[in-house]
Formats: C-alpha cells, structure tokens, sequence
C-alpha cells in the first residue's frame, strides 16, 4: 500500500458539529451508553431511522430522580411497616379475646400508603 492511499484511509469524515445545553449532551451520551453505541453512531442512526435506537435495560435515573425515589421508598417502607404492625395487632387481639386497634389508625396507616402509592405513580 503506497503512503498516499494509507493517509487516505487514516483520514476521518468529515464532521458536523451540534450545539446543545450541557443536560441534553449528557443525556444523549448516557443513553448513546445504554444503547452501548458511540454518541456519533446513537446520532447516526436516531437521524437516518428518525427514532432513536433500542436501549438496553431501563434508563437509570438521574440523580435528583434517584433521590426522589429512594426519600419515596423509605416513606413507604414506613406506610406499609404501619400497616404490618397493625394487622398484627388486630391479628393478636382476635386470637386473644381483646379489643383491636382503633379503626382511625388503620385508616390513617391506609391513606398514608395510598399517598405514596399515588405519587410512585406520578414518578412513573
């Protein structure tokens, strides 16, 4: 091979340049990754097929959105270890002939759970 058709395969094509904010560079970079594509390629191909390619697994969240769901985990972890604890009450109290927890706090512990079930929902 001369050294001329060498540079000739070295040479790169030639380059287009896009401007964006620096959120929408990462995000095209991370899911570029999750595609396990290079940026220019995930581009590429988004452009020519007008829809960009399969991701693999989900997306993770973005670290506020990580946060968010890790504060709303715990709260209902919290709501639904309210409820155990009073059906075990109540469970208890059958068993042994007493009375059972005051209904207010069960349907306090209730609505509490369908709140956080409300705002998962809103995260998805």
């Amino acid at each position: 091979m001369s050294e001329a058709e060498a540079k000739a395969r070295r040479q790169r094509p030639p380059a287009i340049t896009l401007r964006m904010t620096a959120q929408e560079r990462d995000e095209i970079k991370r899911r570029a990754h999750m595609a396990g594509l290079s940026v220019t390629r995930y581009v590429v191909e988004s452009g020519l097929r007008g829809r960009p390619p399969k991701l693999r697994p989900a997306l993770p969240p973005d670290p506020q959105e990580r946060a968010a769901l890790v504060r709303l985990m715990f709260e209902l972890s919290k709501g639904l270890s309210n409820l155990n604890q009073l059906s075990r009450a109540m469970n208890a109290a059958r068993r042994g002939g007493r009375g059972a927890p005051a209904v207010e706090a069960i349907e306090s512990a209730a609505h509490e759970v369908g709140a956080l079930v409300g705002r998962v929902r809103e995260l998805l």
